[in-house]
Formats: C-alpha cells, structure tokens, sequence
C-alpha cells in the first residue's frame, strides 16, 4: 500500500509565473511524431482499436553507453482525434517487474478521455516478465520466489541473508549483466530514451505505485525535461526508509480501523459485537506461538501470525472487510485456509517476492542498513502499528543480504525548477503520496474518500480522471484540499 492526493486551480498555477508557462509546453495541436519508430499492430489478440507496439534498443548500463544494447517493448494507444492532439502521455502501472503492455486493453476504457488530446504508451521495463530469459528466468527469477519473513534474532537474520543471496543469485545466473542494473535509475533513463524517440519535447507521465519511484527518480534526473506528471498510490522514494515506514504503519492502523468501524457496524460479519483489534491481535500473538494449519495443503502448511499479516494487507486495501471477517474467525478456530487468501494460488501457500523484482527493489534502497537497524524498526512498528508491529520489517526482509551498493538510493525532489505536479490516493496509499508531491511547490493531492490502490488506471474513478486529463491538456492544478469518493 502507498499513498495519493489533491489538485490546484488555474489561479495556484498562474501565481507560479512564466517558470510554469516555459513547461508546459505543447498545449497548441501537434501532429504526430515517434520519428524513427516503426509501429505496427501488437502480436496479442483482441487489443482495442489504435492499439499498436514497437521497440528501442538501449545501453544495458547507460554510465557505459557504448557497450551492450537491449530492446525493450513499446506500446501505445493512438490519438483519437488527430487534429486536436497535444503529444504522448505515458504510463508505468508499477511492480516493479510486471510487461505494462499488456495492461493498454485493461486501460482503456479509462484512458478514453485522454486519447482524444494524446496517444498513451508504455513500455516493458527492463527485466520485465517473460521478456528476457524464457523458462529459465520464469523458474529462477519469478515462481521461485523469496519468502516475506522476520528473522527474531540476529542468527535468524543471517541464515535469511544467506537464504536470499542464493535466491539472487539463481536469477542473476541467467543475465549477470542485466540483473545488475535493474535499478530505477537505469529505468529512469530508458524513460528519457523513450522521451526521445517519442519527439516529445517534455514529459508527460502517469506513475502509479512503484511507477512512481520511476518517475521521482526521472524528476531527480531531468528536471528541465519534465512538463506534467500525475503520481498515484505512490511507493514513496523521496524520504528515507524510517519516515516511509511510519506513514505505511500508521496508513495500515487506518485500514484496519475502517475494518473494525465496518465490523461494528454490520450484524453480518463474523466478529459483530468483539473487540476486533483484540481479536486480531491475539490471533496474530498466538500464531505465532503455535502456527495455524492450512487444511488441505500438500505438502503441510501452517500459518504463523507474521503470515496472517502479510496477507492481510490483501484483504483490507481492496476493502474485503466480509471475507477478511470470515477468514480471522476461522483462523482462531484452527483453519487458516480463508485467511491465505490470493497467496492460495502460490505453490506453497505463501507471498514471495520475485528476485528480478528484488534486483529493483533493493538496488533502490528499499533495506535496513543492518541488524540493528532492522531491529529498530520493528520496536517502532510496534508503537505505531500495535495491529501490524512488524509488517514493514517483514516486507523489507527480501533485501536482507542484498550483496551489491544501493545504486539509486532514496532522496528528495529538487527544491525548484520543476513544474506543478498533481496526485491522487485513497486511505492506504495517501500519507505516502503526500510525502511526495509536497516537495514540489504549488502542487496538490487528490485525496480520496475511501480504499482502493491506482485510482486512474486500475479503478477509472470517474472524479479523478477528469481533473487529471485536464491537468495534462492545459496545466490546471486541482485547488489545494480537493477531495474525491471512491469509485
């Protein structure tokens, strides 16, 4: 979960001066441009109308240009109306590490309003599912997946790191060269590259969740080459891990309390009339004494209260509340198959992290420094999140042992220089997005009244996209306190 916001109005992005007008550029008609790319129709089925792909060939370490190239997948959704179109909007959904092609059908019905000013591509990241390494990289890089866990002392610690340095480097065997520069700073790049072969002359992006720390970093980068971005549910790359930390626990604390509010409220969940934060929490604190078991299972599986926790999230950002009831009293009465939830489907009943997603994750400093600083974390998780003490420092264990430099480490936005940005989340995401487009004057988050992670892309929120698609045509920056119901 991550975190989005509000808008500011033509008179906020008057009062920015010429600075603002010198950016945003574009807002007269162009034609259609993409010199030097070859488009034609994508090799899927049942794609929408105007939909077509191509590629661009780019420096598999861009600090050594000039040595090995790799193509990366390009799509788009054309214009719908040629002679009113303003240029290219393009869009990472996030991961980090799933193809966004494949994502332009789901999207497009949501994109409509925009594809009458702008084409909309996307591109398949570096490194991206099912499109380097064949069965070898699907095995050793994707379904051989690194377990979420909280190592409780320090020889738990090490035996992790030792666990997942062999899970790296099982990935890494298949592309040494491109498993060592998945970092968001090469990502960032290949962004500008795509700029480029776009002819556009400034960028505009929509970074949704781990998108977002492609675009912070791309506006760390280029800050002259930016001319809007649209950042939502953002996974927060500008403050360091401690401050991300504490907005993703208190933002798990609000979840859970609309959970509880919920239960209160309705005679039909299974825990009507309970204490639900009681009940919960000695239901984590006693599976993790002696785990649950999986019913049906093979081989056998239980859950501990750790596991509880981290699927929990899964329920609760797409507001499940129901089911999640369901799911905790059959917990506490022996039978954990409920609360597995969508990690059912994993070959051993539990979340894991893919390695080519870790090469990202880590490489961008999403880690604790050591031991301490791990155990740190988790007595402040215990204060901010007494229903989730250590669900941060579980999801951070995936970096435990990362055996290479943190290549594009956290930091924030430039100060000045930048044009306006605009974001948008719901409770879960909206602390996070907030952290973010703060450090960018005169702009604005869209606060959403409700749950629910991508409100453009992945959820159309019909009070969000207009705003957004006016701020790409004319640079209009929602009022500051703009709020929005959920979809």
């Amino acid at each position: 979960m991550t975190t989005h916001r509000v808008w500011t109005s033509a008179a906020v992005l008057a009062a920015a001066g010429a600075a603002i007008a010198g950016v945003l550029v574009a807002t007269q008609p162009r034609a259609s441009a993409s010199a030097g790319l070859h488009w034609e129709p994508c090799p899927g089925q049942g794609d929408p109308v105007g939909m077509e792909c191509s590629q661009i060939q780019v420096p598999i370490d861009w600090d050594h240009p000039s040595g090995r190239t790799i193509t990366m997948r390009l799509g788009r959704l054309k214009n719908t109306d040629p002679q009113h179109r303003l240029g290219t909007v393009v869009y990472n959904a996030g991961g980090p590490g799933p193809a966004n092609i494949p994502t332009l059908p789901r999207y497009a019905p949501n994109l409509a309003g925009l594809r009458a000013r702008f084409d909309v591509a996307t591109w398949d990241p570096r490194g991206a599912s099912g499109t380097w390494g064949g069965e070898a990289q699907e095995k050793a890089c994707e379904k051989d997946g690194i377990p979420f866990s909280l190592p409780r002392n320090r020889a738990d610690y090490d035996a992790k790191a030792r666990a997942n340095q062999a899970a790296y480097q099982r990935c890494r065997a298949v592309d040494p060269e491109l498993f060592d520069h998945l970092d968001s700073r090469q990502q960032a790049r290949d962004l500008e590259a795509i700029r480029a072969a776009l002819d556009e002359p400034a960028l505009n992006f929509i970074g949704q969740s781990y998108g977002a720390v492609v675009a912070t970093t791309y506006l760390r980068l280029f800050p002259d080459r930016v001319r809007a971005i649209y950042l939502d549910s953002v996974v927060n790359h500008v403050t360091d891990i401690n401050a991300d930390d504490a907005m993703h626990n208190l933002e798990l604390e609000a979840l859970f309390s609309q959970f509880a509010d919920w239960c209160a409220g309705d005679a039909g969940c299974a825990l009507h009339s309970e204490d639900v934060h009681a009940v919960w929490r000695k239901l984590v604190a006693n599976a993790n004494r002696v785990p649950v078991p999986v019913p049906g299972s093979d081989p056998a599986v239980s859950y501990s209260g750790d596991d509880m926790i981290r699927t929990a999230g899964a329920f609760l950002a797409s507001a499940r509340f129901a089911e999640f009831a369901t799911a905790i009293d059959a917990a506490r009465h022996g039978d954990a198959l409920p609360i597995t939830g969508p990690a059912r489907a994993i070959p051993g009943f539990k979340p894991v992290f893919p390695p080519s997603s870790a090469a990202t994750e880590c490489a961008d400093g999403d880690l604790y420094s050591d031991y301490s600083a791990q155990q740190s974390a988790v007595a402040a998780g215990k204060r901010l999140a007494p229903d989730f003490p250590a669900e941060r420092p579980a999801y951070h264990s995936i970096c435990i042992g990362w055996p290479q430099p943190v290549a594009n480490p956290r930091a924030p936005l430039p100060g000045s220089g930048l044009p306006p940005i605009v974001g948008a989340a719901a409770i879960g995401d909206i602390r996070n997005t907030r952290a973010v487009v703060d450090q960018v004057p005169n702009s604005t988050t869209i606060t959403v009244d409700g749950i629910g992670h991508g409100q453009y892309l992945g959820l159309g929120n019909p009070c969000v996209i207009p705003q957004v698609n006016r701020y790409f045509i004319d640079g209009t920056v929602p009022p500051p306190n703009t709020t929005c119901p959920a979809p």
